[in-house]
């Protein structure tokens, strides 16, 4: 879908446009559910702090790409096209000088589910779900459930099911030490992550 927009907004071109949405996905600017993409909490944040017009506009970059495909064919000048992107840049520069710096504020996250542990919220982070009092000034909690084991990505609704419910349904695609797919649910057992065949 967002493809088909960026298509018809003239963003990117055919080469660029799967690259371009598999690096929102990777800097967690958008999600996937499904065959749908939504903005992250992050996302929405960065567009929040994107003030200038000229910098969201998707008719400008539909225009660059329409002269660029000119400059291709012979019709439009290069050296008159780097002169309107070169005024315009400066322009944006000397307006964000200008203007007031908004604080990034982290987004506040809502927790997957309580800490089995210490009872604290359960948050998500880079590679783990883990518990929100992980600060020695907190406590301390370890507690950790790895968005990887044994190769099998765990999405955050596996790990809330888990919280919630003490245990996931039988989930497949994990892998052995030795190589073996498996399929097995995860449970909490005193505390931490275990495997259920």
């Amino acid at each position: 879908e967002l493809r088909e927009a960026m298509k018809d907004s003239g963003l990117g071109t055919p080469a660029t446009r799967a690259a371009i949405i598999e690096r929102l996905k990777q800097v967690e600017y958008i999600g996937v559910e499904g065959k749908s993409l939504y903005p992250t909490a992050k996302g929405e944040q960065l567009i929040g702090l994107i003030t200038l017009p000229a910098l969201v506009s998707p008719e400008l970059t539909g225009e660059w790409e329409r002269r660029l495909a000119e400059m291709e064919l012979g019709r439009e000048d290069s050296r008159a096209f780097m002169e309107d992107v070169a005024e315009m840049v400066g322009a944006l520069v000397a307006e964000v000088a200008a203007s007031e710096v908004k604080e990034i504020v982290r987004p506040v996250q809502e927790p997957l589910g309580e800490c089995p542990q210490c009872g604290g919220a359960v948050i998500e982070g880079k590679r783990a779900y883990g518990c929100s009092n992980w600060k020695p000034k907190d406590g301390g909690c370890k507690f950790t459930i790895w968005k990887t084991i044994a190769k099998k990505r765990i999405t955050a609704n596996q790990a809330k099911q888990l919280l919630t419910k003490g245990k996931t349904p039988k989930l497949r695609g994990f892998v052995s030490k030795k190589g073996t797919k498996f399929s097995a649910s995860l449970i909490l057992k005193g505390g931490k992550v275990e495997f259920e065949f």
